[in-house]
């Protein structure tokens, strides 16, 4: 006879396959979106996030690292007991944009007024940013494409670097995430559709 609590396979069946949508917020992520009983059922975390932002289909890499066990042997050389070290996260994603206002979240801008230019009869317009290393706070909301599972990063730290278009590949944003525990709520949230 089975425990109680036993679960069988087609339980355990919740998959995360690829990201279906990324969403941003800048900054912290309100706690009315995102709580343990004080969520407000009638807001919706995709329409209020900062960004819908678009990320390259195999551009994203999503690995908290696996963790580094050590084991302690005494003189007779058996294992007496063992402890672990956390692993390096490797959470990179590519954010194939140049708008505006996605140029003004990893870069820093340079130019106090935007710049015009005209070319070939055509005009231009937008800002000049340095390259320099931009720390952005903020949170990820991800979703596989059959939207029947979210990912919350709750609280992370994000550095973009601009990668030009070679070949036939558009330019992007390659951005490295580092997460960081919220109290409560850990630094990595799984939320698989409710029944």
């Amino acid at each position: 006879m089975a425990k109680a609590n036993h679960k069988e396979l087609d339980d355990l069946q919740i998959l995360m396959g690829r990201m279906g949508e990324a969403h941003f917020f800048v900054g912290a992520l309100p706690d009315d979106l995102f709580g343990t009983g004080d969520a407000d059922p009638t807001k919706d975390i995709f329409e209020e996030s900062d960004f819908a932002m678009p990320l390259s289909k195999e551009g994203v890499n999503f690995e908290f690292g696996a963790a580094t066990v050590n084991v302690e042997k005494i003189t007779e050389g058996r294992a007496w007991y063992t402890f672990a070290e956390d692993g390096d996260e490797n959470i990179t994603m590519q954010v194939p944009s140049l708008a505006p206002d996605v140029n003004e979240l990893f870069l820093e801008k340079a130019t106090a007024a935007p710049v015009t230019v005209k070319a070939g009869g055509k005009s231009y317009k937008g800002d000049g940013f340095n390259t320099k290393t931009k720390k952005v706070q903020g949170a990820w909301v991800f979703t596989t494409p059959e939207h029947d599972i979210l990912v919350i990063l709750p609280k992370t730290d994000n550095y973009a670097n601009l990668v030009g278009a070679t070949g036939d590949a558009k330019g992007y944003y390659n951005v490295q995430v580092k997460t960081f525990q919220v109290a409560g709520k850990g630094n990595v949230v799984v939320l698989p559709l409710a029944a």
